[in-house]
């Protein structure tokens, strides 16, 4: 059973397909949202026990909303997931992942019109679209250092993972990275370059 966690500020009309997937899904047993949009929360209609929405006072962004949502978690298997993917949440009754791996989506899926024969690929350097879904054991997570908070997460989790895998065969549709257009981004996204060189 899986433990999704999806952070959010409501900026891509694809999480609302996205959550219904999600609660379809018999291997998926909780969706965790990190609502960082507290002022512009949509009405969301769900009965699902599955779903429940974490709102912190302030948009506490990306990175730190995956170490909340990690510890937060009920189950041990885990799925960090972009707010502005679909894709078919039947990968999540394939994938099962094992201790210290970490799996992440190869850029060829963002290319495939439908889905092919899942495989799973080492991945010894980091792809584009590779954060867009990380799937991982719950005792594997590193936590991410607190002074990134838009970028560098997954590139933090892959050099700090043993065991790396592309997965392949999953068609992801997405306009990629839709919350990331917000002007006050650009200056937080330049200093998480400065703190990510200084984790060596």
């Amino acid at each position: 059973m899986f433990s999704v966690i999806i952070p959010t500020i409501w900026k891509s009309a694809r999480i609302i397909k996205l959550l219904s997937d999600l609660n379809s899904s018999k291997n998926v047993g909780e969706i965790i949202v990190i609502n960082n949009n507290k002022q512009n929360t949509p009405i969301i209609e769900t009965n699902s026990k599955k779903f429940r929405l974490i709102t912190p006072e302030t948009n506490i962004y990306v990175n730190p909303s995956w170490n909340l949502g990690v510890r937060e978690a009920k189950y041990d298997n885990i799925a960090l997931c972009n707010d502005d993917i679909n894709f078919n949440t039947n990968i999540f009754s394939y994938l099962k992942p094992k201790d210290d791996s970490l799996i992440g989506i190869d850029d060829s899926c963002y290319k495939i019109e439908k889905d092919t024969q899942y495989q799973l690929m080492i991945n010894k350097k980091l792809n584009y679209g590779f954060g867009c879904l990380l799937i991982f054991n719950k005792n594997s997570y590193k936590p991410i250092p607190e002074t990134l908070k838009i970028w560098f997460g997954d590139n933090f989790l892959h050099k700090n993972t043993k065991n790396v895998y592309s997965l392949l065969g999953l068609k992801i549709e997405t306009e990629m990275s839709s919350s990331q257009t917000i002007p006050e981004y650009y200056s937080l996204v330049e200093q998480d370059k400065i703190n990510f060189a200084k984790l060596g």
